[in-house]
């Protein structure tokens, strides 16, 4: 069957959502549709988020109980901010369990996805090693987008299998497409960056709530 072309792989590509296998993986063969096991670990994805954004607003309503408690000169204000502040704790103790069973469900999720890619990988090489990608320099990007990644990881602080939160400039992965031999023009590769593959700039601070866990 022949491969999909076009531009719908990349129009489906969601850093937040997909490691760097899966974005290269979708790269090489045109393809947007996710199996069963992707789609289940895109929900995986999003719900670690929500509960990431769930229990950094619950630290926060924690330290505002304590300040409470600790200004508050009124018996009865002492008294309700303390209950209030047990309440947030157990709140925050559930948001802790459930993020780590998350977590767990991803990682159980991952490996079956990663071990079929890596074979489907080899199967590609092996059958037709003159087999070009679909989207070549986007694919070659990715690879070298999560490179970097990994090599800065003083920079990035825990490092996941994501391009997502990346710091990088676009000069930079020019000057390296331009020696594996692509040319991609700076508005192409920069917006390529930042609208699929979650990159921000040298200078920028990492945003990206699903790879602060990640």
């Amino acid at each position: 069957m022949a491969r999909q072309k076009g531009f719908g792989a990349i129009k489906f590509l969601d850093a937040t959502k997909q490691d760097d296998v899966a974005m290269r993986r979708r790269l090489w063969r045109g393809d947007h549709s996710p199996t069963p096991q992707e789609r289940k670990l895109d929900e995986l994805y999003s719900a670690r988020a929500k509960l990431t954004v769930e229990l950094i607003n619950l630290q926060t309503k924690q330290a505002e109980w304590r300040r409470d408690i600790k200004d508050c000169e009124n018996p009865m204000g002492k008294a309700y901010a303390r209950q209030e502040l047990c309440g947030v704790g157990k709140k925050i103790e559930n948001a802790e369990t459930a993020l780590g069973t998350v977590e767990k469900q991803i990682e159980e999720t991952r490996k079956p996805i990663e071990k079929q890619i890596e074979g489907t990988l080899k199967q590609i090489k092996r059958r037709s090693r003159q087999r070009k990608a679909v989207f070549p320099w986007q694919k070659k990007a990715v690879q070298l987008i999560m490179l970097h990644k990994m090599l800065h990881k003083s920079e990035a602080g825990s490092v996941v299998l994501s391009t997502q939160g990346t710091m990088m400039a676009t000069a930079e992965l020019q000057n390296q497409l331009r020696v594996e031999g692509f040319k991609v023009s700076e508005r192409k590769l920069r917006k390529f960056m930042h609208d699929q593959c979650g990159v921000v700039g040298q200078q920028g601070k990492r945003t990206d709530l699903t790879s602060a866990n990640t």
